[in-house]
């Protein structure tokens, strides 16, 4: 928590100036007392159920993306493939800033991948149909192209 730029992911630590290098984390236990209880709605499911949905959710988003021509990062074998796809756009990032304001999450990965999480246990296709959608149309507009999506943030 206390590196200077956490989501570059690179192999060398850089400390945060000052006091804030020394940022830990330790979760709330409330948060995860709410958390736990809100998980026991998943008991009793099967995970080869959960996992055969999550390929299933991957190959919808990567049929889609290669619709519009997005390059895609992800391996295209189910197989090889966990609940994340990653696609790659030269603008990815503006792009991961345009999708938050259609209400859309998704992460940026340097230097140009966009990445998803598709949890299978409270997403449905429904959701990443439209979300793929929306992509196609803020990339087909062009409507991720302004400096307010290319100024950087903190996190993505």
């Amino acid at each position: 928590m206390g590196h200077a730029h956490p989501f570059e992911f690179s192999s060398v630590y850089t400390p945060k100036p000052g006091a804030a290098r020394f940022a830990a984390g330790t979760p709330p236990i409330l948060s995860l007392a709410a958390l736990d209880g809100a998980l026991d709605v998943f008991d009793g499911v099967s995970m080869q159920h959960v996992q055969a949905k999550a390929r299933a959710l991957g190959q919808m988003c990567l049929m889609m993306a290669e619709g519009m021509g997005l390059d895609i990062a992800s391996p295209k074998d189910p197989e090889r493939r966990g609940g994340h796809v990653s696609l790659c756009h030269p603008d990815g990032y503006p792009l991961v800033r345009a999708l938050s304001d259609w209400g859309i999450e998704a992460d940026f990965r340097t230097p140009y991948t966009i990445r998803f999480g598709l949890s299978p246990l409270f997403l449905g296709y429904a959701e990443i149909w439209d979300a793929m959608t929306e992509l196609a149309e803020i990339v087909e507009t062009r409507s991720w192209d302004t400096e307010a999506y290319r100024e950087r943030a903190i996190v993505t």
